[in-house]
């Protein structure tokens, strides 16, 4: 492992990341020895099973693993044939001898999406605990996956659902009433956190402040204005925060927070920062987007399903260049091939076919569920409750079950928040078409940072002919110095990844991490 300054940063978080809960048992001949926490219970379940969860239970001769029926918080196992291992930090899990061999498929998907699909993680044997699982382990592995949750389509005229969607999500915020007073609420200038703050207000609960990230450059800063004037008519409190001026720092925590499988959330690091001691309940507007009016959903996309065309689809949804997949070394490039990257990508969505809204059904899935999840439930995991009411169950059915045709491209949630709340039917909301806000300083600043780890550090995974001259290049030419932004957070990311892969983790006594070079 490289004793670099760099990667001794990289160590020090991963020593804080090593102290997740964790379980681990081995069958043996006359016995099964184990060591960890025997039970463990992650997330909140509310008393009618509604909730998001996920936990363990070890009663010394089976053990149970269990989580609700999205599988939105995070869980990974491995399982050879004499053990296993839970936890809800894959490093965790690299320390009790899961093998560290990278997944090619996995990962040919990542580099051209963004995120893993299904149960995928960067590791061929460790996965990612799927939706509504049940399973039990005696000394061999009995699953029972609940599987993919979607709604029966419904026709319902567009009146009669933004009524329906106005009251179960009133519904959904009723079960899920804050757990202090004074709480601390994150809000954007978009249409999830804002229809969270305004029913918070209608029943009266007291927000103590509303807190608004900064964006990294180039993303506009119009989301600060628009929380402003939206706290200002409701006489809150509302709190501005900057980012960092390193990017570099919070690109080697997000990916430890995340692990690995994600290429965004950088920006939510500063955040978690601020939140944690300050409060002890949020909300987040998770799946709000994708279950009413992603832009990422096009009317092309539900044709190419409905005419079950999913390997052109796939290519639709994947990188058009493929930038991203020439940072990696030729033979590894060549085993994480685009075309691999298309099968998968076209298995899975044969598996959203029948949705009411196949291709909501898609991201929600996958997307939402491996990549945006990992914000509440990864990066602000010490929050002791994150609520997320749209993934409430009768929510969801409703939602899900409306056809595509009647979402996309139709403002149904901002709709919906016009109708529910008229007072504030004039107030706008965050323009996605805001120019971006370059900033070469910054850029020159980042790429240097990065340079100087990849030139510090050995890698086999890394194609470094590749990214050097293009990170230099950043530095010189402002032109072209925006490149920045996706040639180092991948550049960094492999190169987590690879370190990670050679770093052994060892618990000798009791829970504490003792990290080995």
């Amino acid at each position: 492992m490289s004793h670099s300054s760099s990667g001794d940063r990289f160590t020090e978080i991963l020593r804080r990341d090593a102290l997740a809960p964790f379980f681990w048992a081995r069958k043996l001949p006359d016995r099964i020895e184990s060591k960890g926490i025997p039970q463990c219970f992650l997330g909140h379940r509310l008393t009618n099973g509604d909730g998001i969860f996920a936990d363990w239970d070890w009663d010394g001769q089976r053990l149970h693993i269990r989580n609700d029926r999205y599988g939105f918080l995070p869980l990974y196992y491995f399982v050879s044939p004499s053990e296993i291992g839970v936890s809800p930090s894959i490093p965790r899990l690299l320390s009790l001898g899961a093998p560290s061999d990278l997944d090619d498929g996995a990962l040919s998907v990542f580099l051209r999406v963004g995120y893993m699909l299904g149960e995928d993680t960067p590791f061929k044997e460790i996965r990612n605990l799927p939706p509504g699982a049940d399973f039990s382990w005696d000394g061999e592995l009995q699953k029972r996956p609940g599987g993919l949750w979607t709604g029966k389509r419904q026709e319902l005229g567009r009146e009669d659902a933004l009524d329906g969607y106005i009251s179960l999500f009133r519904a959904a915020m009723g079960k899920r009433p804050p757990t202090q007073e004074d709480f601390v609420m994150p809000l954007t200038g978009g249409k999830d956190s804002r229809h969270i703050v305004l029913e918070l207000c209608e029943r009266g609960h007291k927000i103590g402040s509303c807190v608004t990230m900064k964006h990294f450059p180039p993303r506009p800063n119009d989301d600060a204005e628009i929380a402003a004037e939206l706290t200002a008519l409701l006489d809150l409190d509302h709190i501005v925060l900057p980012q960092p001026e390193t990017r570099f720092e919070a690109e080697l925590r997000k990916n430890i927070r995340t692990n690995f499988c994600s290429d965004e959330h950088q920006w939510s690091i500063a955040l978690a920062d601020y939140l944690i001691g300050r409060t002890n309940c949020i909300y987040d507007g998770l799946a709000g987007d994708i279950l009413t009016s992603s832009n990422l959903q096009t009317i092309e996309h539900l044709h190419l399903f409905a005419a079950c065309d999913f390997e052109t689809l796939a290519r639709k949804l994947m990188r058009q260049t493929e930038s991203a997949a020439n940072v990696v070394q030729g033979f590894r490039y060549r085993a994480m091939n685009r075309e691999l990257a298309v099968e998968k990508l076209s298995n899975e969505l044969k598996r959203h076919a029948n949705a009411p809204n196949p291709i909501s059904s898609y991201y929600f899935w996958n997307r939402t569920r491996r990549e945006i999840a990992l914000i509440p439930y990864c990066i602000l995991r010490d929050i002791p409750t994150v609520y997320t009411p749209f993934l409430d169950h009768d929510l969801y059915d409703f939602l899900s079950s409306l056809p595509g045709e009647m979402v996309i491209g139709t403002d149904f949630h901002a709709a919906a928040i016009k109708r529910g709340y008229p007072r504030f039917a004039n107030l706008r909301f965050q323009d996605r078409k805001t120019p971006p806000c370059p900033n070469f300083p910054f850029y020159r600043s980042f790429a240097f940072q990065a340079m100087r780890y990849v030139l510090e550090e050995r890698s086999t995974l890394l194609r470094k002919s590749y990214v050097v001259p293009r990170l230099l290049r950043c530095m010189i030419d402002e032109e072209y110095s925006d490149s920045v932004n996706w040639l180092a957070p991948l550049s960094i990311y492999l190169l987590q990844l690879e370190e990670l892969t050679g770093t052994c983790l060892d618990f000798p006594s009791g829970y504490g991490p003792v990290l080995h070079d």
